[in-house]
């Protein structure tokens, strides 16, 4: 890939959204473009669970890989501020030690988000 990441993954919300529904595959066909291949392992979502809590969880687990990745995808900027936090409190830093992106250009970024 471009910026040279090769540690990729997923977090997302559950599909019966339309927004993640679209979002998921958008994305895995990105990858796959540019010669990536995302593997189920990096793909991760929790049932039932509001967006902060979908990306805490999903970050632990992540981190918990024996190679965690460098760049998550979250389908949303609340599962990206719950991923952040995750990461925090296990000492990375945002920005250098993993790169982390929502979407959703929510009001809120510029006051709590990296």
């Amino acid at each position: 890939m471009a910026q040279g990441f090769d540690r990729i993954a997923l977090i997302h919300a559950r599909l019966a959204s339309s927004a993640t529904a679209e979002r998921v595959p958008g994305f895995q066909q990105a990858l796959a473009r540019s010669g990536l291949r995302l593997p189920k392992a990096r793909i991760q979502t929790v049932a039932g669970a509001e967006h902060l809590q979908i990306g805490y969880q999903c970050m632990a687990k992540l981190l918990r890989q024996a190679r965690p990745p460098r760049a998550v995808f979250c389908t949303s900027d609340l599962i990206a501020y719950g991923a952040h936090r995750c990461a925090a409190e296990s000492g990375l830093q945002v920005g250098r030690d993993l790169v982390l992106v929502g979407f959703d250009d929510s009001p809120i970024n510029p006051w709590i988000a990296p």
